[in-house]
């Protein structure tokens, strides 16, 4: 019917050892859903069994399905059914997906380095990141085209483009995860990454900000080639 203007429910399939014969309805999930996560053209949801489902555009296997086909129903991870899912993200076109253990998994288009991997090819699976080994991380966030991940500690580690300052960098792409030293003693403790820029709530509740400044979203400040974090609202 085109493009949909009205909530549809999204029903998800049994898992492998149940049959859908079991199934009391067709209009009801067959897992309870906890999180998702819409990019462009590509959604994730992550089940209370630690199940993900991606759906959506395949281009650059950003669904994790080893291929580039389109899926219109929402599709079991099968390369992520070992480990228990707890968060997900979804970017312009790479996922990523985080482990009850800390580790973080991504997948897509490589570009800038985004995945991480230490170069910027394109991963139809998803694959551990090898440099947050030894960091339990919590949560992570696919932008445009970088991804920053949080620790347990409340520690930034960001990868890929930076050139816009979304990564509190130098005007760097690092294709490896690097720690984000721009917030000082402040910890963070949520984080939301853009098209190009970064927004960090630190655990002293204040907002702070990363990218060039123009545009829609204000806050950054330049100094030479280095950008700065604005604190865009300071906790009383």
């Amino acid at each position: 019917m085109g493009m949909r203007a009205v909530p549809a429910r999204v029903c998800l399939p049994p898992p492998p050892s149940q049959s859908v014969s079991t199934q009391s309805s067709s209009t009801v999930s067959a897992e309870r859903v906890v999180h998702v996560a819409g990019g462009l053209f590509h959604s994730l949801a992550v089940t209370d069994a630690g199940d993900l489902f991606s759906w959506g555009s395949g281009t650059n296997g950003r669904l994790g399905h080893g291929d580039t086909i389109m899926q219109l129903r929402p599709r079991r991870v099968a390369a992520l059914q070992s480990p228990r899912i707890v968060h997900a993200s979804a970017g312009c076109g790479h996922s990523l997906a985080v482990s009850d253990k800390g580790e973080l998994f991504s997948w897509g288009q490589g570009h800038n380095g985004r995945l991480g991997h230490g170069n910027q090819e394109t991963k139809m699976s998803p694959a551990l990141v090898q440099g947050l080994l030894g960091h339990v991380i919590v949560r992570a966030f696919a932008g445009w085209e970088h991804s920053v991940a949080l620790t347990r500690e409340g520690v930034l580690y960001a990868f890929g483009a930076g050139d816009h300052g979304a990564l509190a960098q130098a005007w760097e792409e690092p294709a490896t995860p690097a720690r984000v030293c721009a917030l000082g003693d402040d910890g963070a403790c949520d984080v939301a990454a853009g098209a190009e820029h970064t927004l960090v709530r630190t655990r002293a509740a204040d907002v702070v900000a990363f990218e060039w400044g123009l545009g829609s979203q204000p806050g950054a400040r330049r100094a030479g080639h280095k950008m700065l974090p604005l604190h865009v609202f300071k906790a009383v």
